[in-house]
């Protein structure tokens, strides 16, 4: 079986870190069907021309996944702006087709669904689409976006929201579709218990991208940590991830005084994620006003077998599992406090249960989910 990945989110030679949890997903798809991905880069443009075909040649960005990007003019009113994405997206099509005939199009997200369902209905392809956007989250739903996603929505073979919190969100919009919770996926051959040394201090590990000063929370775990000094508990934070708001962050760190526990790694890949999150005793995810849909750290550090303070924050509480890790309101660094210092010294955490609850996640069973969906798919399309 030939699958199609259409997405608007894959990782770039400049954003090494955007839609990992795509990659992911067409990675563990690819354990039983032949993949090919078709990257919508809407974040770069042509240096010539209205649009632009290339194929990705970069084994850190591909993984051994035949990877395509297609780039075009931004229109200076946005109401041009959707046909032109089709068209480019059509064309891109077309010239993968000459050598790669997919028999499914599994779309990441309703935006690039919108495209991938007219395609399938011209050329009787079935299409699946996966959903993690976080615009379904909030109280107000943009009226071209509704439209975009019931159209979508209504024509694919199956809507795959990555967690029941996503899941209840669509249903409130009343948006149709045949639904089915299909998690990401998360490398359980980087994200693995190991035996920790321990140091002078225990380390704390906070991954996410700091383009919100307040969003993921960090500002809360920095207040935390001041009052975990307090009370005479040595910590070390590193923070993995970068952005906009990373150098007002670093001045919080130090007015905050935990500049010397503090240490901002930036942006870095998937596998120095991993290597950190292995070693940490305890990942933190503070996360505020930001909508966690799934919330990769979080089950990644449990196929770590690493602990886990969250808010309750979006998909986290079903995400983090029993035994796993400690919840905790958003926006509350004394409780915040009070679960750390309890993680780390009130609980005897075992690494091997805290895996365990992580495997759902793992690239075989989500593949072996994601296989059943296109099979059904392609045997009965009017199924």
């Amino acid at each position: 079986m030939r699958v199609l990945f259409i997405t608007p989110w894959y990782p770039t030679e400049s954003r090494p870190a955007y839609g990992v949890y795509v990659r992911e997903h067409a990675k563990a798809a690819g354990q039983a069907v032949n993949v090919c991905v078709l990257h919508l880069d809407g974040h770069s443009r042509p240096k010539r021309g209205l649009i632009a075909f290339e194929e990705e040649s970069t084994p850190e960005l591909t993984e051994g996944l035949p990877t395509f990007r297609v780039r075009w003019k931004l229109a200076p009113h946005p109401l041009p702006r959707l046909p032109l994405r089709l068209l480019a997206t059509v064309l891109a099509y077309r010239r993968i087709r000459r050598d790669f005939q997919p028999d499914l199009i599994h779309a990441q997200t309703y935006s690039a669904g919108l495209v991938a369902t007219l395609i399938g209905r011209a050329t009787r392809i079935p299409v699946v689409i996966t959903e993690h956007s976080t615009v379904f989250a909030h109280d107000r739903l943009p009226w071209r976006t509704r439209l975009e996603a019931s159209l979508a929505f209504r024509f694919a073979h199956k809507v795959l929201p990555v967690s029941k919190y996503l899941l209840n969100d669509l249903r409130r919009w009343n948006l149709p579709g045949d639904y089915q919770v299909v998690p990401n996926v998360v490398d359980t051959q980087i994200f693995y218990p190991v035996a920790r040394i321990p140091g002078p201090g225990q380390r704390l590990v906070f991954v996410g991208a700091l383009r919100n000063q307040h969003g993921k929370g960090l500002p809360d775990l920095l207040g935390a940590m001041t009052l975990l000094k307090d009370r005479g508990l040595s910590v070390k934070l590193d923070v993995l991830g970068d952005g906009p708001k990373r150098r007002e962050l670093e001045e919080l760190s130090l007015e905050e005084g935990n500049a010397d526990a503090t240490t901002f790694h930036g942006a870095v890949s998937k596998r120095r994620v991993a290597e950190v999150v292995r070693n940490a005793d305890l990942l933190v995810m503070p996360s505020n006003n930001c909508i966690e849909t799934f919330c990769c750290p979080v089950a990644e550090a449990q196929a770590a077998g690493v602990p886990t303070v969250a808010t309750t924050v979006g998909a986290i509480p079903e995400t983090l599992r029993v035994g796993a890790g400690l919840l905790v309101p958003p926006g509350d660094p004394a409780a915040l406090a009070e679960a750390i210092s309890e993680a780390l010294t009130g609980v005897d955490w075992d690494p091997q249960h805290i895996a365990s609850g992580a495997a759902e996640f793992s690239a075989p069973a989500v593949g072996s989910t994601l296989f059943e969906i296109y099979r059904r798919a392609v045997d009965d399309p009017s199924s």
